[in-house]
C-alpha cells in the first residue's frame, strides 16, 4: 500500500443519538495498535499449547489541523463532541460506563473510499491549539476498528 494522505480524509464524531461533527482535515496523522493477549500453558518446561486471552482495547491517536468542520446541530465544538460534553450529545458508551463517542474516518482516493470505524472511543489525553487549529488526542476504543 502506498503513502496515504489525510489530505482525502473526513473524520465525523459521532454520538450515541443522531448528533455528529464532520472535520475536513488538512494536515496530520491517525494511528491505532491493535493488541491480543495470547495465553501459553507449558508441559514439563516447553510450549504445550496457547489459546487466546481476555480481549484488549485498541489504542487510538489522532493529531491534525482542520480546514473546516461541519455539524447538523448549533454546536461545531470538536472538544466536546470528544468529550460528549456538547448540548444534546449522547455517549456510545454503555450506562454507568465513562462517556464515549464514535470516530469515523473516510478516505477517499481516486475512485476508492475507506471508511475506518473506532467504535465507542474514550479520550485520555487532549491537547488543542487553536490559534494553530491543531488538535491532538489519545484514547481507547472497545474494539478493533471495522474496516470498510
Amino acid at each position: 500500500m502506498g503513502q496515504r494522505s489525510l489530505r482525502d480524509a473526513t473524520f465525523v464524531i459521532k454520538d450515541g443519538g443522531n448528533e455528529e461533527i464532520t472535520v475536513k482535515i488538512g494536515e496530520g496523522n491517525i494511528t491505532w495498535s491493535e493488541k491480543r493477549t495470547v495465553e501459553y500453558t507449558h508441559e514439563r518446561g516447553a510450549i504445550d499449547s496457547s489459546r487466546l486471552g481476555d480481549d484488549e482495547p485498541c489504542d487510538v491517536k489522532f493529531d491534525f489541523v482542520w480546514d473546516w468542520i461541519e455539524s447538523g446541530s448549533d454546536s461545531q465544538d470538536i472538544v466536546g463532541a470528544i468529550k460528549v460534553t456538547n448540548s444534546g450529545w449522547v455517549s456510545t458508551g454503555a450506562e454507568c460506563e465513562p462517556d464515549a463517542c464514535d470516530l469515523e474516518l473516510t478516505i477517499e482516493d481516486c475512485s476508492i473510499e475507506e471508511v475506518i470505524t473506532f467504535s465507542d472511543f474514550r479520550w485520555t489525553t487532549l491537547d488543542y491549539d487553536l490559534r494553530a487549529g491543531t488538535i491532538s488526542c489519545s484514547g481507547s476504543c472497545v474494539a478493533n476498528p471495522n474496516v470498510t
